[in-house]
């Protein structure tokens, strides 16, 4: 089936996720693009094939799948590339015990996916030291997946999500998604958004810069990161997500970056219409809301005075905005043009 960006009905969110991992498959137009060996494109089409088939009959079979699995189908997709980590025997797969990430309640996946795999001709056989997987209507999917597992290990973050929407090009160690990659993905209307958005910050002479992380985008003004474009509710609900960054990265003091901020004031009060941009200025900039990590509580925002009013405010020092609408397009054209124009100021003491 073909996975349509531009949907808005489902019959629940389990669908809408099985959606959202169809609807990102790279189509192999785009993916074998730079790959011109007949027998690694045919290779790479059967591990295309396979995930579009098992994705679609989730999608319209669901009450022929146990609760486990519809309830995390993006996790049971992952499963291909846990088995991947084993050892290729011809066409099949060795995974001994001891090479089996079980975080997670992984090996338990392996299990309860297995039938399922059957209907696609992929058979997996546990004994007491290893798991065999045999793949007898793709042959070269396993040899696909496993060249795929070892390509996206050097990606921070993210990995498997590579592997997950079969994007082979990250077979080439200099690759990195482009704006492109993050407008294919986005409904038609989000697109022509984004594409203004972006379009925008290139006049301002601000560029992307290559991003290891998926589907997201890093732009820098004469050195200075200052524009990220990404998703939010990436694998549930993913909509556009931007970050224009007042913060200057790295080891400069909280004192150091007020003055930044400070230098955003001024120039909004300068503006015609600088009361409705100054709601905007504290509606979008990023408040210290306790983040809770692996690692414990952090709390290490500032109290900064914005208007004659302190606020707590984030660390990561930013304005964000998770829903794209002509307000906030309005107002992240003028703070990234402000953006610029400090550090141009700031630059050329």
């Amino acid at each position: 089936m073909v996975f349509d960006k531009n949907q808005t009905e489902f019959t629940d969110d389990k669908q809408k996720r099985i959606w959202v991992m169809g609807k990102n498959i790279v189509p192999l137009d785009i993916s074998l693009k730079d790959i011109e060996d007949v027998d690694e494109r045919e290779m790479f089409r059967q591990m295309h094939d396979f995930t579009i088939e098992f994705l679609s009959d989730m999608y319209e079979n669901p009450l022929s799948y146990s609760q486990d699995v519809f309830d995390a189908p993006e996790a049971f997709i992952c499963v291909m590339s846990d088995l991947a980590r084993g050892e290729l025997d011809g066409n099949d797969l060795i995974l001994p015990f001891d090479k089996i990430n079980y975080s997670g309640g992984r090996f338990d996946r392996i299990i309860d996916v297995k039938p399922y795999l059957e209907r696609f001709g992929v058979f997996i056989t546990v004994d007491d030291n290893e798991i065999k997987v045999v793949s007898k209507t793709y042959p070269k999917l396993l040899t696909a997946y496993t060249i795929m597992r070892k390509s996206a290990d050097r990606f921070k973050v993210g990995s498997i999500s590579y592997i997950n929407v079969c994007d082979f090009r990250i077979l080439d160690k200099k690759f990195a998604h482009s704006f492109e990659d993050y407008a294919r993905v986005i409904s038609d209307q989000d697109r022509i958004i984004m594409e203004d958005f972006h379009n925008y910050a290139l006049s301002l002479k601000i560029k992307p810069i290559k991003c290891i992380y998926f589907q997201r985008i890093f732009y820098k003004y004469r050195g200075k990161r200052i524009l990220d474009i990404d998703f939010v509710n990436k694998d549930t609900d993913p909509k556009p997500f931007m970050v224009v960054r007042w913060f200057w990265q790295g080891s400069i003091t909280w004192e150091e970056n007020k003055k930044l901020l400070t230098m955003l004031e001024e120039k909004i009060d300068q503006l015609e219409n600088s009361e409705k941009y100054r709601k905007y200025f504290t509606k979008y900039i990023k408040y210290c809301s306790i983040c809770h990590t692996e690692l414990g509580t952090c709390r290490e925002g500032e109290f900064i005075e914005i208007w004659g009013r302190k606020r707590f405010l984030c660390r990561a020092g930013m304005f964000y905005t998770k829903k794209i609408d002509e307000e906030a397009i309005e107002f992240f054209k003028l703070i990234l043009k402000l953006r610029t124009e400090v550090i141009d100021k700031e630059l050329e003491k």
